[in-house]
């Protein structure tokens, strides 16, 4: 890296390959235990879309966050308290709108993160309704500091257009991941761009927690464009159509 103290830091953005995240994983609920690896977007994807279990319960939990090792009354570790750093923030959506939408905003503000659809994605509730039900993924630039993170998720709830359950906001908040009995619908997309905290000028847009409401919002985004497939089978979607040439579908 240059020493010139004026360059733009996101002249030297990591590629998607190549940029490490911290992510914690949870075997169930409980989380009385943790594994913390270290991993590319691309491969966290892959560990996404390989994930499958009969039942939802039986899935693993992940977050991008490191935690210590203080833990609760009922030995759990995944609390607020114990989050010593995020590596990225996480907006969960399960009211029902495509996932193609929060990928075609991702791609407009030009935001780097990973789209994934939860597991019980176009499965029926108790009451027969099947709806679309997904995740993004947001990888900050390094480790950051846990009470940045309020403001960094209401930036990404700005680019969604207020799709964040609020539970989004719960800073220890963890997610399963993978499919239930290899649900066909399983999806893993990737958008490249900046990373979220270095976007500073989607403040303005950004939204904070959305409460009880948010299952009532209805606001519709662009169709998604730019798509190409990843050699695991996942989509990869470049922010801005001249990245087409140039960036790995890694």
């Amino acid at each position: 890296m240059s020493d010139n103290q004026n360059d733009d830091p996101k002249q030297y953005r990591a590629k998607l390959g190549d940029h490490l995240i911290t992510v914690t994983i949870f075997g169930n609920f409980a989380a009385k235990s943790r594994e913390t690896w270290d991993m590319t977007l691309p491969e966290i994807g892959d560990m996404i879309l390989a994930e499958n279990r009969k039942r939802k319960n039986l899935l693993p939990w992940l977050k991008l966050a490191e935690f210590g090792e203080a833990r609760t009354p009922k030995g759990s570790l995944r609390h607020d308290a114990n989050v010593l750093k995020i590596s990225g923030v996480e907006v969960d959506h399960d009211a029902g709108r495509p996932i193609a939408e929060a990928i075609s905003a991702l791609t407009a503000a030009g935001i780097r993160a990973l789209v994934y659809t939860s597991p019980s994605h176009m499965l029926p509730d108790e009451d027969g309704i099947a709806k679309a039900k997904w995740r993004v993924l947001a990888p900050t630039s390094g480790p950051l500091d846990p009470g940045q993170r309020a403001q960094l998720t209401a930036r990404l709830n700005g680019v969604l257009k207020g799709a964040a359950a609020a539970e989004s906001f719960v800073l220890s908040q963890s997610y399963y991941y993978g499919s239930v009995d290899r649900n066909p619908a399983h999806a893993v997309r990737i958008v490249d761009g900046d990373f979220i905290d270095w976007a500073d000028d989607l403040d303005a847009g950004a939204i904070g927690s959305p409460g009880p409401a948010a299952k009532k919002r209805t606001t519709a985004l662009s169709p998604c464009r730019f798509h190409r497939p990843c050699s695991s089978g996942c989509q990869y979607v470049t922010a801005k159509p001249c990245c087409l040439a140039s960036e790995s579908s890694r």
